[in-house]
């Protein structure tokens, strides 16, 4: 690894067998969590592996609460249907542009989101470029119009 400056890491496992280190550059190597390897004692100089197990925490709560919203959606309980689209995202971090597209369409759609005066979150859903910002801007969005 070189010395590039870690911004996080989360384990990829229980056992804690791979860790994803995320760069401040925006780099983002996963690697095997060997306490041995230079790799690893490089990350443990930057961060704790008390810090990582916080934010591998961290990360499952927010990807979990993300997924039971979804899930919501999906069931009908919030208007967006995206079932097609967004069971086929779930853990995933790189999502087809094409996928991404259509569910950005689907959110447009959607009555009430349309209408909306928001030009600012509307522009982020518009320009995000992960399955998770356009999730987010979406719910801020929906958040502003039941206020």
């Amino acid at each position: 690894m070189k010395k590039r400056k870690i911004t996080s890491a989360i384990f990829l496992d229980t056992e804690k067998t791979a860790v994803k280190v995320f760069f401040k550059n925006g780099e983002i190597e996963i690697f095997g969590y060997d306490e041995k390897s230079p790799e690893i004692q490089n990350l443990l100089k930057q961060i704790s592996e008390e810090q990582i197990e916080r934010t591998t925490i961290d990360y499952q709560r927010e990807e979990g609460a993300m997924y039971t919203a979804l899930q919501a959606m999906i069931k009908g309980e919030g208007v967006l249907y995206v079932s097609d689209i967004a069971s086929a995202f779930y853990g995933e971090t790189d999502v087809d542009e094409n996928d991404l597209f259509q569910l950005k369409i689907k959110i447009f759609e959607e009555p009430g989101i349309s209408e909306s005066k928001n030009r600012t979150l509307k522009s982020k859903i518009r320009k995000s470029k992960s399955f998770y910002d356009t999730l987010k801007y979406y719910f801020e969005l929906k958040a502003s119009l039941e206020q």
